[in-house]
């Protein structure tokens, strides 16, 4: 009853799509651009969550850049983008026209430190990290990261790391190289092994990923 009370005038977001930390939503009621607002994120398969959400674009089918909480943006994850691993195992991403292309696997990486709370990692070993993220980060920036396996088996890595370069990949995304500067004791093994199974799974041999597990 407490949760229906407390849930009760919040407009409900009846959720399209998402991708990027933007979710696309239909609204029972005029949304502005700029306003911040909370409320109930309808999903296509009948779950309802919280959401808060930055109106970027009105409707009648609005845009919201997600702001949280971070269950729901799980959920988001979850429901709109797992079919970039069902579907294709490989990704690519290219850090300047002219430079060749990367090998990519998806993975979600959290911090403060990382615009919008979140990126998703391009190429990833025990010693340094590529991301690819929603805005600019500083060369020389120090931060701590937690980083999903995508294995329920598995717990989130947490990871010290500093920033060595960030470019603009194009309008919306950036590309920022990170060096793992520590790692947990109990979680190195960890780690190690999930990189070491990964390599063994994907085709080729020409990356990151190949120099990170000696």
């Amino acid at each position: 009853m407490f949760e229906f009370l407390k849930n009760l005038g919040k407009p409900h977001f009846i959720v399209q799509d998402y991708g990027s930390g933007v979710v696309r939503f239909r609204a029972g009621k005029s949304l502005k651009v700029g306003e911040t607002i909370e409320g109930i994120a309808d999903f296509p398969n009948g779950k309802r969550m919280d959401l808060l959400v930055q109106v970027v674009q009105r409707g009648p089918e609005y845009a919201g850049k997600v702001l949280g909480p971070k269950e729901t943006v799980d959920m988001l994850e979850k429901s709109f983008l797992h079919h970039l691993a069902d579907e294709k195992e490989q990704m690519y991403y290219k850090v300047g026209p002219e430079e060749a292309t990367h090998h990519m696997r998806t993975y979600a990486v959290r911090s403060r430190s990382l615009p919008n709370f979140r990126a998703l990692t391009s190429e990833v070993s025990m010693e340094e990290a590529t991301l690819v993220l929603d805005g600019q980060v500083q060369e020389g920036a120090e931060m701590t990261l937690q980083m999903d396996l995508d294995d329920p088996g598995l717990p989130p890595i947490n990871l010290e790391a500093k920033v060595d370069w960030c470019k603009q990949r194009d309008d919306k995304f950036w590309v920022a190289h990170l060096s793992i500067t520590a790692i947990p004791e109990a979680q190195r093994p960890v780690l190690k092994q999930f990189l070491a199974d990964l390599k063994e799974r994907r085709p080729g041999s020409a990356s990151t990923l190949d120099r990170g597990n000696g």
